[in-house]
């Protein structure tokens, strides 16, 4: 179990450092990449509420955790769980994969926005090294 909230925490915390990350970037460049954070309008059972900023920052912060634990959970059996490089490259591809789901929404950026499928990869790269090194520091 302590296992588990230290997770939770590294996702957390991994979290806030994406979201500080992709805000400097909208700040710097004017790409809002970051706006994939928050969207669920594509999600058939959320999309009624897609309106709320508050369920799409929890639902962002939701998988930010999760994606901490499922990604630790993931490299065990590759004995890669305390390797830093290991969180970079999954989230990075993952991320890099997930960019696209911007197809099924009406919000920006445009799934063929090529510097905001960049910046979203480059995000998912730190976020992944964030977790990775928090796993690495607290378990």
């Amino acid at each position: 179990m302590v296992v588990f909230l230290k997770l939770v925490l590294a996702g957390a915390v991994s979290g806030v450092v994406f979201t500080l990350i992709m805000k400097l970037i909208r700040l710097t460049t004017g790409n809002k990449a970051d706006v994939l954070f928050y969207n669920i309008d594509y999600i058939p059972i959320l999309k009624k509420w897609s309106d709320s900023r508050v369920l799409g920052i929890l639902f962002h912060y939701f998988f930010c955790m999760a994606s901490a634990v499922m990604m630790h959970l993931l490299l065990i059996p590759f004995e890669y769980e305390m390797e830093i490089r290991a969180y970079i490259i999954v989230s990075t591809v993952g991320g890099s994969i997930l960019y696209f789901l911007t197809r099924l929404s009406k919000t920006p950026p445009a799934s063929d926005d090529h510097m905001a499928w960049l910046y979203w990869t480059l995000g998912h790269a730190i976020f992944g090294a964030c977790v990775g090194l928090m796993i690495h520091l607290l378990i």
